[in-house]
């Protein structure tokens, strides 16, 4: 992190890849990439996410696990379950639940 403050990253390449995000939370092997006010807990969750206020919990929530696309540029997204993502990067304001669960 560059210039981005107030993130937290726990987990090897945790938050690795991001340079100016601010108030990020990031739990789990490379999980958390980029964006203000996401929070990533779960291996792999969000790491495409570039958008703002994401939430993901669990196993490659909201990074494009099995069939799902992953969250790049959506915003005010929550995504709870292995896998659980969107039908698009640019997902806005979707709630979704479930193992392999998709929010449309």
């Amino acid at each position: 992190n560059t210039q981005g403050d107030r993130n937290t990253a726990v987990g090897y390449k945790a938050m690795y890849l991001n340079q100016t995000g601010e108030r990020n939370a990031a739990f789990g092997y490379a999980s958390g990439k980029m964006g203000n006010y996401n929070a990533a807990f779960g291996a792999y969750s969000l790491t495409a996410v570039t958008g703002n206020s994401n939430t993901a919990v669990g196993y490659y929530a909201g990074s494009g696990g099995n069939g799902n696309t992953a969250i790049v540029a959506g915003t005010n997204n929550v995504l709870i379950g292995r896998d659980a993502g969107v039908d698009n990067a640019a997902a806005d304001n979707r709630i979704v639940i479930g193992k392999d669960a998709r929010g449309l």
